[in-house]
């Protein structure tokens, strides 16, 4: 999966960005699950945009696995929609996994783009893994709250 991980860019640790130097935390900072899941949710929304321009961000691998043509697109192509199971089931499983571990309250703030990633990939799953369904390009109106009692909180 070469193609994702170019998309889901490097992680940074925790410990660098909030100074937890806590040897408690040290397992926690170190484990980019959440940033992976935000990267991957990131790029099954992008899709819709992207496909019609002949860009692919999606990986080769999954592509070819689930028997999707990616030539000549203007539209959602056979079969996309179990690659983007596929693909979600990778990042609930990240989110999951992070999710199970315990973070010190100051570590929640960076974390937040994870609520927004849950969130998306609750909807896709509505949609029943159609990145093509106008609903996941409309604006959750209630994102913001839900990112304010995480941080309230101190739980993703």
């Amino acid at each position: 999966m070469a193609t994702l991980a170019k998309c889901v860019m490097h992680s940074c640790t925790l410990s660098d960005n909030l100074s937890v130097h806590s040897v408690r935390y040290t397992h926690v900072s170190s484990m980019p699950c959440k940033g992976r899941a935000v990267g991957i949710a990131t790029v099954l929304r992008s899709a819709p945009m992207l496909i019609p321009h002949g860009e692919i961000r999606l990986p080769r691998e999954l592509l070819s696995k689930h028997h999707v043509n990616t030539r000549g697109l203007s539209a959602a192509p056979a079969g996309l929609d179990n690659v983007a199971f596929a693909l979600g089931s990778i990042a609930n499983t990240h989110l999951e996994n992070a999710r199970s571990l315990s973070l010190p309250r100051d570590a929640v703030a960076p974390l937040l783009p994870a609520v927004a990633a849950q969130r998306f990939l609750r909807q896709l799953e509505r949609a029943a893994f159609d990145t093509f369904d106008p609903k996941l390009q409309r604006r959750d109106s209630t994102l913001p709250l839900a990112l304010l009692w995480a941080r309230v909180a101190g739980s993703l």
